[in-house]
């Protein structure tokens, strides 16, 4: 039996010409499914601190995987077979490179949560519903800005390799990170200072794969979105599916992302090296004229666009993120029903920055991206000032994932949400018609 990716998985291009030939070609079919059994085990290992995994020695339950997929998806009598000792080994190089061996830490270097705030209106916000942007007092969950808290919304990733969620006015709810054994105490002080709060997180969903409080709305692995996603790649071309897109973004991040301030002031273990880089393009603000990113609506300066992160990224890795903006966007208008509400906005502003993206048929409705690709690293409790409060616009989608490169893991969150100044000058060159 041929050993390594070479033979079990195959590239696109290798699928695509053999897909012409027979779409239900051995190859195609032990390709998808050595990749569809690669994520079960993502979800099924359990690392334990100090106890080393090696690329000779699989866990026993890797033999159920290979028994499992070998009955149902090549169970014909053409049909190449996994073999169990090959697939850890694709597995192990896929996750941790070259080495032979690989020691997990006894702690944790990512931080698995994230908690949104939602606060009480100031004496300086008389308009229920409407709150200001304001820079967080603290940069720890809770501070001596408690009394302000209302309520508190916790999304817990453990256990789940991906998720995406979706939130309503980031620009004046503080949100951040926080590490999951925090979670027990900092409830306790939430109790105790009545605040109210909830945990999103595998447990919490429904069959769905669904979890939601008020206006976050979380989808797991377990979801049916995921594997819609899934599916919807590999029709359009792109065998490797989640795990293809998810590894040609994470290598870009490493590779040409820009130092993120933001996440760089605070470490989670002090003698571990601190990573977060990233990459950002849509709309920004009105530049100056000699900066030549400018454009007009109505005789109204529309703010620039910047797409030059967005070009660094091969052709095949922006077709893929199209699909990811496209599906998060559908997602958006699933559970929002007033999201994305001014056809006029969506086809001068989104479609104009998919126009310059160099596909100006997508149906993304999005006006500003950002990914981050982040190691030992804390989140610091923060606004997003510059994303939009207008109805319909106030949202945020987040596709948040982890991935090994190199031996080492990482979490990378490709942020999808739109830019209060669009909104500001679609509505000035409103007034100009």
């Amino acid at each position: 039996m041929g050993r390594g990716n070479v033979e079990y998985i195959i590239s696109d291009l290798v699928a695509h010409e053999l897909c012409r030939k027979n779409p239900q070609h051995p190859r195609i079919k032990r390709s998808l499914a050595t990749i569809h059994a690669i994520s079960e085990i993502r979800q099924r290992l359990h690392r334990v601190a100090g106890v080393p995994l090696s690329v000779f020695k699989s866990p026993s339950f890797i033999a159920e995987v290979v028994r499992h997929y070998n009955s149902t998806f090549l169970s014909g009598k053409s049909d190449l077979k996994l073999d169990r000792r090959n697939l850890w080994r694709i597995f192990f190089r896929r996750e941790y490179g070259r080495e032979l061996i690989f020691l997990p830490h006894g702690l944790s270097v990512l931080h698995n949560a994230i908690y949104i705030q939602k606060r009480y209106n100031q004496s300086d916000e008389p308009v229920v519903g409407k709150q200001k942007r304001k820079k967080a007092a603290c940069k720890s969950p809770i501070g001596s800005d408690y009394a302000k808290i209302r309520n508190v919304t916790t999304i817990d990733q453990t256990g789940s390799p991906r998720l995406q969620y979706l939130c309503q006015n980031l620009h004046s709810n503080f949100h951040g990170s926080i590490d999951t054994s925090d979670l027990p105490n900092t409830n306790v002080i939430y109790d105790f200072v009545g605040i109210g709060h909830t945990v999103l997180s595998l447990h919490s969903t429904g069959s769905n794969g669904i979890s939601r409080d008020d206006d976050v709305i979380v989808a797991f692995s377990t979801s049916a979105y995921f594997r819609n996603m899934q599916i919807t790649l590999q029709k359009r071309g792109f065998c490797g599916g989640l795990d293809s897109l998810e590894m040609n973004v994470a290598q870009m991040l490493l590779m040409h992302g820009v130092r993120d301030k933001i996440r760089l002031t605070e470490e989670i273990v002090s003698d571990e090296e601190a990573v977060s880089q990233s990459l950002d393009f849509g709309f920004g603000r009105i530049q100056r004229k000699s900066m030549q990113l400018n454009w007009k609506f109505n005789k109204t300066t529309m703010p620039g666009i910047n797409t030059k992160s967005f070009d660094k990224f091969s052709p095949k890795t922006k077709a893929q993120l199209m699909i990811l903006f496209e599906a998060a966007t559908q997602f958006t208008s699933k559970w929002y029903e007033d999201s994305f509400s001014d056809h006029e906005r969506n086809i001068r502003c989104a479609g104009y920055l998919n126009s310059q993206m160099g596909f100006p048929g997508s149906r993304s409705l999005f006006e500003y991206f950002m990914m981050v690709i982040s190691r030992n690293t804390v989140l610091s409790k923060h606004c997003d000032v510059k994303n939009c409060h207008r109805p319909g616009y106030n949202i945020c989608c987040v596709y948040s994932y982890y991935v090994h490169v190199g031996g080492q893991e990482y979490k990378v969150s490709i942020i999808m949400t739109t830019r209060t100044t669009v909104g500001s000058a679609f509505n000035k060159a409103l007034t100009n018609k």
